[in-house]
């Protein structure tokens, strides 16, 4: 570790574009899904666990798919 670098990993984000006005159940889906930092670990991995944005058709459902596969993507321990 460099000096002043700390020891515990950074946590995952995982967060959907800002919609200004926009309430959890305001209809929408996700055309585009980008990867990106994930240097070891194989980007499938990752889409996979992303795979409920596919049928997400609000921004509540989207929010809450993101948060799940965060949550899961934290308990493999794949990440630094």
């Amino acid at each position: 570790l460099r000096s002043g670098q700390s020891a515990s990993p950074a946590p995952l984000r995982l967060r959907p574009r800002r919609m200004p006005g926009a309430t959890p159940d305001t209809p929408c889906r996700v055309h585009r899904l980008v990867v990106r930092g994930a240097e070891q670990t194989h980007e499938s991995v990752i889409r996979n666990e992303l795979r409920a944005l596919r049928t997400a058709s609000n921004l509540g459902e989207i929010h809450a798919a993101c948060a799940v596969a965060a949550a899961h993507l934290e308990s493999l321990q794949i990440f630094e």
